[in-house]
């Protein structure tokens, strides 16, 4: 019994020692598992919902709900190329709550939401997949171990040098900066994403429908696209086929607001994602529209 107290006390003091040795890895991958599965399988419990790519997940806080006198339950649910079609958004506003009668959806619009690669939203069907024991995992063993990273040999080796800043949070947001930020950074990847990628007539004029649809079945649908650097703006509007005008005219002629942002306002850590403090902004700037959308 003694020899088995002794080899507990020198595990722990091994673990604690190597976890102020060790930098933490890059990404807990359990804590990462843990979110977009709870996202994913989240109840029908909301009545303000944010849908869209990379940009909403990133860009959106509560903040939104800012001036708000009622308590309303918000809650992100944009996923990684998220792709605007109908079985993506039939998913979204089945997590309405349904006795609510503040529905309201908040769809960012990016040129890459309305492409063909989008379309295939693999980032939401690889946690719809999950059966009944993984999610049984992910409630009951994930809390145990969430806070105990799996490093690879590497990782111990040759520690990376902490520069991407992310921060979950229980609405579906995740606060995202880099401590040296490349505004620059992603022009060189999308000069090249929309190459046999463009955006169709097709896949704009169905967007606009499905949004009429949901607008006609009592939900508030708030539209716009989400803020970037102004050199991505323009790439994209050269690059993707995107018309960003033929939208907002024929959403707003169905009763659908859009929100019309000043990109130069924003900052931007990689030229795609805002930065927390411009997602705040974001948010209160949302807010203020859901608000008062008659004066706006």
């Amino acid at each position: 019994m003694n020899r088995f107290f002794k080899l507990a006390a020198a595990t722990i003091c091994f673990i604690a020692i190597f976890k102020l040795i060790v930098p933490l890895p890059h990404e807990n991958n359990v804590l990462v598992k843990e979110f977009w599965s709870k996202k994913t399988h989240a109840p029908n419990d909301f009545d303000y919902i944010a849908c869209g790519d990379s940009r909403i997940y990133r860009g959106i806080s509560s903040d939104v709900l800012n001036g708000s006198d009622t308590v309303l339950k918000f809650f992100n649910l944009g996923y990684s190329s998220a792709g605007l079609n109908d079985e993506y958004l039939n998913f979204v506003t089945s997590k309405f709550n349904p006795t609510s009668a503040n529905k309201v959806l908040i769809i960012g619009i990016t040129p890459f939401s309305l492409t063909k690669k989008a379309m295939k939203n693999e980032a939401l069907h690889k946690y719809l997949k999950l059966g009944t024991f993984d999610l049984f995992k992910q409630k009951f063993f994930t809390p145990l171990v969430k806070h105990f990273p799996i490093y690879s040999p590497k990782q111990i080796v040759y520690p990376r040098k902490l520069n991407y800043l992310q921060e979950q949070t229980e609405e579906g947001w995740i606060a995202s900066d880099k401590i040296l930020p490349d505004s620059t950074l992603a022009l060189k990847n999308y000069s090249t994403t929309f190459i046999g990628n463009a955006v169709s007539r097709k896949s704009m004029a169905n967007l606009i429908i499905k949004l009429r649809e949901i607008s006609a079945k009592n939900i508030t649908v708030l539209a716009f696209r989400p803020p970037t650097t102004l050199a991505m703006k323009r790439l994209e509007d050269s690059l993707s086929g995107f018309d960003e005008t033929y939208i907002k005219n024929e959403l707003t002629k169905n009763s659908i607001y859009w929100l019309e942002l000043d990109f130069s306002q924003f900052e931007s850590y990689d030229g795609s994602h805002l930065n927390k403090k411009s997602a705040i902004l974001l948010s209160k700037s949302i807010g203020k529209k859901i608000n008062s959308p008659a004066n706006n």
